[in-house]
């Protein structure tokens, strides 16, 4: 994955084509380097949806009342997957 190898030439591409000017590079920069750390996993596991780490996001966007309740299960499947 070229983002997980060139954290640097990834955040300059996203710095080039997304229109949002108020980005500031060294905050993109740092996050690119940050979260590139974290693309790095087995082939197997490319593209699997972690069912815990979604329904975290959606208690946390229910308990800020960002909008209607989001039940479980819902919004993502692996079922394309061979797995």
């Amino acid at each position: 994955m070229f983002a997980e190898r060139f954290p640097e030439a990834a955040a300059q591409i996203l710095m080039r084509y997304v229109p949002d000017r108020r980005l500031q590079e060294s905050l993109v920069l740092a996050s690119q380097s940050e979260i590139s750390q974290h693309y790095r996993m087995p082939n197997s596991l490319w593209g699997v949806i972690d069912k815990s780490r979604w329904e975290k996001f959606y208690v946390w966007l229910n308990r800020q009342k960002m909008g209607k309740m989001i039940p479980n299960d819902i919004g993502f499947t692996n079922r394309y997957l061979d797995i």
